[in-house]
């Protein structure tokens, strides 16, 4: 099973990534390699993230998107490609 790729270039992220502070910019920081060295089976098996698919909403391409845990009091959303 392929390991999950993150693409962190969208300008929102961006945006929020650059606007936290040193301490939770950290804190996302090692949840996002935590999660680049997952499986997809993994990630959705992981307690911790709780990789959620968040019914009311779609992308505008029509992927589904998911909630995920990045930190204590943060959350992302992000949708799965292929």
């Amino acid at each position: 099973m392929k390991r999950v790729l993150l693409d962190l270039n969208h300008p929102t992220f961006q945006a929020d990534w650059f606007g936290l502070p040193p301490t939770e910019a950290s804190r996302v920081m090692d949840a996002l390699r935590k999660i680049g060295k997952l499986t997809w089976n993994q990630l959705y098996a992981d307690r911790g993230i709780r990789w959620e698919m968040i019914k009311s909403k779609s992308a505008p391409d029509g992927h589904r998107r998911y909630s995920l845990r990045i930190g204590q009091k943060m959350r992302a959303i992000g949708f799965r490609d292929g």
